[in-house]
């Protein structure tokens, strides 16, 4: 059987792949999935660099994979992958469900397909019971055991000394014996009953838990988390406007294979960074490229340089060009131009401006005058990248929109060396699921760091605080957005917001400052983004 080979650890994930495509490295890892699942599925690498408590993450056809797993564990990762495929129920509701309540479960859950698995492809069980030997966990906090319970369940030589892992083993193997491995509901009710227990034990569950088992998936695929009701209107807008765009005679055109790159976010809670939390899907033919040093003091050695001012009334030099044109005016007898002075003035510094603009479902929204603000922001945009482009800076316009912290939507719909004129990618893109702005803004502040213009400026057009689906605390995600906003500053990026909605606007003041501005009328938007950027350039 041919075993997985794995990429160097990089902050960037190669393209996705599959069985059809022999030349991958990752090939061996496709074939296994769809070997032991009869599901074809991409596989992708997931850099350890982003965090150490990195773990694989499960979709509806596709893994990704943690580059820094042992080898016990890497046949063992995409063995789970499928046992989940053939024998879970994936996006459960999670309604009245406490979080301990979930991680017993998912766990339990964990193991239930696992053996299942093992029953159809014996030769499964060593490789789940090898990388659970090689898994090592001390203490008595939840993760520590739930990961001794993970072990016990498959390791028959094994005795915990811990009484709740014992107890719980036992009642697993009862169940087991008694109503098979495939009823996933007796193992919810048995998973129900272990949580009470460890809240009876006072058992610390942590802010940032995580799956305590390397190989196995971050449970992100097993649960669907309730949703708010601005979450829900956004997803049922977002779903009438694909039925839509599938009825129509001309669809939008597909976008090319994403470039994936994954981000930290900032939890209030933990007054800390989760390490590569947050995956940012950017369609676009260039690459994201760090800039080398000392690249953009090279670029603007000439830009800089001083040049006269001509025709002036008063200066240090004359303007010998002036001069002739007064004898010239004098000897014709019209009336002569006295300007005849020049005086030195600093080249204006050139700039770099990226227009951000919100493509989530509510942007789609009918205004009262017709349209949406979605087609007046485009508008807008267009205008506003002219006038840049005019004064001598480049300028371009993405735009975003996320579907859960995996699948954050990034697009160059004009970027800054494509023609103003070259708007149907701008013009074609739809307003879909949801706002998670703060990873967003981390990318566009990746974007511009690698421009040499000298004043870099970053705009965002929005209608509202962020919000995503898989996000529960209204203050989370604008936190996550202020303090990439303050990242973003610090590096010497200018952030500016223009946002509507008034129920919003702490939020958006929040996140942005002083440099949050309301849309005050809805055909003033050319007219204010036009005076955001002359204030930003002064």
């Amino acid at each position: 059987m041919t075993t997985l080979r794995w990429k160097p650890a990089c902050t960037r994930w190669p393209k996705p792949v599959s069985a059809d495509h022999p030349k991958d490295p990752l090939r061996g890892a496709a074939l296994l999935l769809h070997a032991l699942s009869g599901k074809a599925g991409h596989v992708q690498v997931l850099s350890a660099e982003e965090g150490a408590h990195a773990r694989p993450v499960l979709a509806d056809a596709s893994l990704l994979l943690t580059s820094d797993l042992p080898t016990a564990g890497r046949n063992a990762a995409v063995a789970h992958a499928a046992a989940h495929w053939l024998y879970s129920t994936p996006h459960q509701p999670t309604a009245a469900m406490k979080p301990m309540g979930l991680a017993v479960i998912a766990s339990l859950e964990d193991a239930r397909v696992e053996h299942l698995l093992a029953q159809r492809f014996p030769g499964t069980r060593h490789w789940f019971l090898s990388a659970l030997r090689a898994s090592s966990a001390e203490g008595l906090g939840l993760e520590a055991l739930l990961a001794r319970l993970s072990r016990a369940l498959w390791d028959e030589e094994w005795v915990d000394p811990n009484p709740w892992v014992g107890r719980a083993r036992e009642r697993v193997a009862q169940a087991a014996v008694q109503f098979g491995w495939g009823d996933a509901a007796v193992y919810r009710r048995l998973g129900n009953v272990l949580a009470n227990e460890l809240g009876q034990m006072r058992v610390r569950m942590e802010p940032n838990h995580t799956q305590p088992i390397a190989y196995r998936d971050d449970h992100s695929w097993l649960w669907q988390h309730d949703l708010t009701s601005a979450q829900a209107t956004d997803i049922e807008t977002s779903r009438a406007l694909e039925r839509a765009s599938s009825d129509s005679a001309d669809p939008a055109p597909q976008l090319a294979t994403p470039s994936i790159y994954w981000y930290p976010e900032w939890d209030y809670r933990i007054k800390h960074l989760k390490p590569g939390w947050a995956a940012v899907h950017e369609y676009a033919n260039a690459p994201l490229i760090v800039p080398v040093a000392g690249a953009r003091s090279k670029s603007l050695l000439n830009e800089n340089s001083p040049r006269a001012l001509k025709r002036q009334l008063d200066g240090p030099a004359l303007d010998l060009d002036s001069c002739v044109r007064l004898k010239v005016d004098e000897a014709m007898g019209a009336l002569p131009d006295t300007r005849v002075f020049e005086r030195p003035h600093a080249r204006p510094q050139p700039f770099a401006l990226l227009i951000l603009l919100d493509l989530s479902a509510s942007m789609s929204a009918e205004l009262p005058q017709g349209g949406s603000l979605l087609s007046l922001a485009r508008g807008a945009s267009v205008s506003l990248l002219r006038v840049a482009r005019s004064m001598g800076g480049k300028a371009a316009i993405h735009g975003f929109n996320s579907n859960t912290r995996q699948a954050i939507s990034y697009e160059c719909l004009l970027d800054f060396d494509t023609a103003t004129d070259a708007t149907a990618r701008l013009h074609s893109a739809q307003a879909r699921h949801s706002t998670r702005l703060g990873s967003a803004l981390r990318h566009a502040t990746g974007r511009l760091g690698a421009r040499a213009e000298h004043h870099r400026l970053l705009l965002v057009l929005t209608d509202g605080a962020p919000s995503d689906v898989d996000v529960f605390d209204p203050r989370y995600l604008v936190e996550d957005a202020r303090h990439a906003v303050l990242k973003a500053r610090r590096s010497g990026i200018h952030t500016m917001c223009l946002a509507g909605g008034d129920e919003d606007r702490p939020a958006i003041a929040r996140i942005f400052g002083h440099q949050a501005y309301a849309i005050q009328a809805l055909h003033r938007i050319p007219r204010q983004l036009q005076g955001m950027l002359l204030r930003a350039l002064q």
